[in-house]
């Protein structure tokens, strides 16, 4: 499956830029619902940069590791003609987000193996 644009070749909002926002919320609210299926994480919408995004956060229990949280945002790829769901601090693609098992599925599995 193709990559994601690089973030640099993202562009980047402003307060002036207006960008619709109905695609990018519907899928991180699904894919806020399929994580919530998951035992131990919690998730929350939140805006960086005038955009929505997925903040995911494994829920501590006593005697357990602590997991380091992530954020996951979602952005159009005209290339492929396709929204991605992507590490908001790396840039790095997750899944297409169409596909939500496989997006959740990777967001849990890279968060199990992050410790703080």
């Amino acid at each position: 499956m193709p990559a994601p644009p690089p973030p640099e070749l993202v562009q980047q909002c402003t307060p002036d830029t207006v960008i619709p926002q109905r695609e990018r919320v519907t899928y991180l609210s699904h894919l806020a619902t399929r994580l919530g299926m998951s035992m131990g994480l919690t998730t929350g919408i939140g805006v960086i940069d005038h955009e929505p995004v997925l903040n995911v956060i494994p829920l501590v229990w006593q005697g357990q590791p602590r997991r380091k949280a992530m954020t996951v945002g979602c952005r159009y790829d005209r290339r492929t003609g396709a929204w991605w769901f992507y590490r908001y601090d790396t840039g790095e693609a997750i899944a297409p987000a169409n596909e939500l098992v496989i997006a959740a599925h990777t967001i849990t599995a890279t968060i199990e193996e992050t410790p703080t």
